[in-house]
């Protein structure tokens, strides 16, 4: 902080007025004593003289006056000096002491009347006496000392010219002068004094400001670890400030010395930096050198030595200033600095970047040879903005000066954005882009913009090459997905003829022979069925377009349902089926049952088709537990041909099989096992295998599980008796002419009035005219198709208040998105083709009145 000369010439001042105060509170205990002793003595001589009371009276004035100038002392010791209150305290004493003056003054007059010469003679002693003493004591004050010479022989000397005689006059003109006298003594030792303490303050006050000046010098020596020196040429003595021991790792016990510094250094480093500081100052000149040593340890310390001449004016000089400045850490920041720098530069370099750099302060645009290249500027450098613009058209222009415009409109932060150079001769055009960041001063006068350039030509027409080929492969997808689903509709529709027939003569009278190719046609059905099913399950997983459903239900009847349906393949091939479900199972589970029956079923299917005896083993047990979730451990265990230990890697992976060779024994699409694994990672669980060759297989998944508290009630009814539904009508919208004949095989079995429509049109006409109980609805048909015949029929009904009538889609598609569009046209459900009667007789039963039995 810097003191204006102002500051320092007031608090100057008011220090010399304090001071001065001081020195006259000082003096005033022996004066007071003076004071009091003198009185005392005047009162004795003019006790026979003068009225006791009088002289009594006056004395008593007199120790009054002292008393409250001690007080005055007193107050002025403990609390002005503290406080600087010294304009109060200068009035305090100027009044107590003219009162004591006065008093004087008074005396000299009342006394006067005692005209013995004797009497006389001692007042006049007296009283310059007092004058004399006032004049030494109160010579620090002027004012008051003079003030005080004419109260105290103003009455006195009055008294004197008033009287006739000429001794008298003779006196008086003595008092007169003895007054000139002390009046201009006193103003020259009040000024004597006063120079004296200015003097002295002055001292004090730059010894102490030497002494902050000092102690500020060595914590800036300790902060920036610099030391100082000294050297008198003339004795050879060399000065120093604390810090070098610091800096040269030195114990401060003993004086610092070139023999104590050079021992920490290498010999080879002590010669060099020697030779080096000899050099300049055999030059006689001021020098700077940055000077690297090795330490007798090991270390590596960099010193900053810097010197100049003393009197830099005087050729004769040879007395030397410097300082010893330990920047290790500044070179180690230096040398890491030039390291990121390389760095970078080598970084800009592998990018093929050019960068700009733009001061608004001194309005130059400065480019390296990449940007010139990049941008095709033959000028050697584009010094102003003006010039690097004009390369570009006017919508480039406009966007690239948004970042080097005034200061008051620039865009301040970081930017990037593209900008496109058309090209001649039919050539492509480039991409530029601009990255970089504005950045304005701390006071906000200037700016600077800097950054870099890159042609992002081939990159824009890579990320458009990705594009189309990204387009191109979903277009393939749906394509792909599109003919899976048109094959499938187009291989479901023959085949549920097939099955639906197949189950039809089996409920006919046949003979054995017959009875036994009709179930080998209808298992042939079933397994093509599956492949079929296999492969529009992976489509589904491939498209990602198989959802996972999350809801309440009983783990216990899916283990039910997968041996209800399985038992009869596995007592034909005379295997045992058993269930070990474990107690801590919950009956409740939150999850997609489906999809878990559905792992099950390939699960036991697969260990019933490679086992020829023994048993098959389904098993479920609790391998965790936290908070409401179950970890659920389910293992398929069965006593088959085994899997070698090398194919079970890649047992998982699609139309990967255990037996690859051409004679394969079992069959299959190779796609179960796939689909298994990403059902169970859709779910978030794993799957693996256990198996080793002639001993066996256990195939297992596990799954987290949410813990509900009840269970959807599952109607599902593998096998029933036939029911007849009676009075009942059903509209069965259906344009293949097998398939009318399927479904009405299946619905007349259930002794139901059927009515036959071959396209949606007719279905419409048909439930404009006619009640129905249920429709079922085929989706793809001519004239007009299920899901437009739904809608107007739903339109229809609510155009009439009529009651909705159950719509049953029964097609073939059998994607997920064809069932939400059916439910979303207005249908109740979705039969998917091929089905059996028990699928048939589920539905009816959802749907249709309580029956007859």
């Amino acid at each position: 902080m810097t003191i204006s000369t102002a500051d320092r010439s007031n608090t100057t001042r008011a220090n010399l007025q304090t001071e001065l105060l001081r020195q006259a509170y000082m003096a005033l205990p022996l004066a007071l004593a003076a004071t009091l002793f003198n009185g005392a003595i005047l009162c004795l001589v003019m006790w026979n003289n003068h009225s006791h009371a009088i002289v009594v009276g006056w004395y008593a004035s007199l120790a009054h006056i002292c008393l409250l100038r001690v007080l005055d002392y007193r107050y002025f010791i403990r609390r002005v000096l503290a406080g600087r209150e010294t304009r109060s305290a200068a009035l305090r004493f100027d009044i107590l002491a003219y009162l004591t003056a006065a008093l004087w003054g008074t005396a000299g007059y009342i006394f006067f009347s005692v005209v013995s010469p004797v009497h006389l003679a001692f007042l006049s002693f007296l009283l310059a006496g007092m004058a004399a003493g006032a004049i030494s004591s109160l010579a620090v004050r002027v004012r008051t000392a003079q003030g005080f010479l004419v109260l105290a022989l103003a009455p006195f000397s009055l008294q004197l010219f008033m009287q006739a005689e000429s001794i008298f006059l003779f006196m008086g003109l003595l008092v007169i002068v003895f007054f000139v006298y002390g009046y201009s003594n006193a103003k020259r030792l009040g000024n004597t004094l006063e120079m004296n303490i200015r003097l002295h303050l002055q001292a004090t006050d730059d010894t102490q400001r030497l002494r902050q000046q000092e102690e500020l010098l060595q914590e800036t020596g300790k902060i920036g670890q610099i030391g100082g020196w000294y050297y008198q040429h003339a004795n050879q003595r060399f000065s120093y400030t604390p810090e070098l021991f610091a800096i040269f790792d030195l114990a401060p016990e003993q004086p610092l010395s070139r023999e104590r510094i050079v021992a920490k250094y290498l010999p080879q480093e002590r010669a060099r930096v020697e030779k080096l500081i000899a050099v300049a100052i055999v030059s006689n000149k001021a020098f700077d050198l940055d000077v690297k040593l090795e330490k007798t340890n090991g270390v590596t310390q960099w010193l900053r030595i810097a010197s100049n001449l003393l009197d830099a004016g005087a050729q004769t000089s040879q007395d030397r200033i410097g300082i010893v400045q330990d920047i290790t850490e500044r070179k180690k920041i230096e040398t890491t600095l030039a390291l990121k720098q390389q760095q970078l530069e080598s970084s800009i370099a592998s990018t093929n970047a050019g960068n700009f750099h733009y001061t608004s302060a001194q309005q130059v645009l400065e480019i390296d040879i990449k940007t010139r290249k990049i941008l095709n500027i033959q000028e050697e450098s584009a010094s102003t903005v003006e010039k690097f613009l004009s390369h570009f058209d006017n919508a480039a222009r406009n966007k690239i000066s948004n970042y080097f415009s005034g200061l008051d409109s620039v865009c301040v932060g970081p930017f990037k954005f593209e900008v496109v150079l058309p090209c001649l001769l039919k050539k492509k055009p480039r991409y530029i882009e601009f990255n970089g960041t504005v950045v304005v001063d701390d006071f906000k006068k200037s700016y600077t913009t800097s950054g870099l350039i890159f042609d992002v030509s081939e990159r824009r027409e890579w990320e458009a090459a990705v594009k189309l080929a990204s387009q191109t492969a979903t277009e393939i997808a749906r394509v792909k997905s599109n003919f899976i689903a048109n094959m499938s509709h187009e291989i479901r529709t023959p085949l549920h003829g097939i099955i639906g027939m197949l189950q039809s003569l089996e409920n006919t009278a046949l003979t054995t022979k017959q009875q036994r190719f009709t179930e080998i046609a209808t298992h042939s059905a079933h397994n093509l069925l599956g492949i079929i099913n296999d492969i529009l399950d992976f489509s589904k997983l491939e498209a990602e377009k198989l959802n996972i459903e999350y809801k309440p239900f009983d783990i216990h009847a899916c283990v039910e349902h997968s041996v209800a349906l399985l038992s009869s393949h596995a007592a034909k091939k005379g295997l045992l089926l058993e269930v070990n479900i474990a107690q801590d199972i919950p009956t409740a589970l939150l999850g997609d049952p489906i999809r878990i029956e559905q792992i099950l079923n390939n699960y036991v299917s697969n260990a019933i088709k490679f086992s020829e005896k023994g048993f098959v083993l389904i098993k479920l047990s609790q391998v965790g537990a936290y908070q409401d979730k179950i970890r659920l451990r389910a293992e398929v265990s069965d006593t088959g041909i085994g899997i070698d230990a090398q194919v079970q890697q890649r047992l998982f992976t699609p139309f990967e099989q255990a037996d690859t060779s051409i004679t394969r024994r079992f069959g299959g699409t190779g796609l179960g096992l796939s689909i298994c694994k990403q059902l169970m990672e859709l779910m978030q669980g794993e799957v693996g295998v256990i198996s080793e060759v002639g001993k066996g297989t256990t195939f297992w998944f596990e799954l987290s599980l949410t813990v509900t508290a009840h269970a959807l009630v599952d109607t599902t009814v593998i096998e029933t008796a036939p029911t007849h539904y009676t009075d009942y009508s059903v509209l069965l919208v259906e344009d293949n002419p097998v398939n009318q004949i399927v479904a009405s095989e299946m619905l007349r079995g259930s002794g139901i009035g059927i009515e036959l429509a071959e396209n949606g049109q007719l279905a419409v006409e048909k439930r404009q005219l006619g009640d129905y109980t249920l429709i079922f609805m085929d989706m793809q048909m001519p004239v007009m198709d299920g899901i437009e015949a739904t809608c107007k029929i739903r339109q229809w009904e609510i155009q009439q208040h009529v009651s909705p009538v159950v719509i049953i889609a029964m097609t073939a598609n059998a994607f997920e998105e064809d069932r939400d569009r059916c439910l979303l046209a207005g249908m109740n459900d979705f039969l998917s083709k091929p089905f059996t009667q028990q699928q048939l007789h589920l539905i009816l039963t959802r749907w249709l009145p309580s029956p007859i039995k």
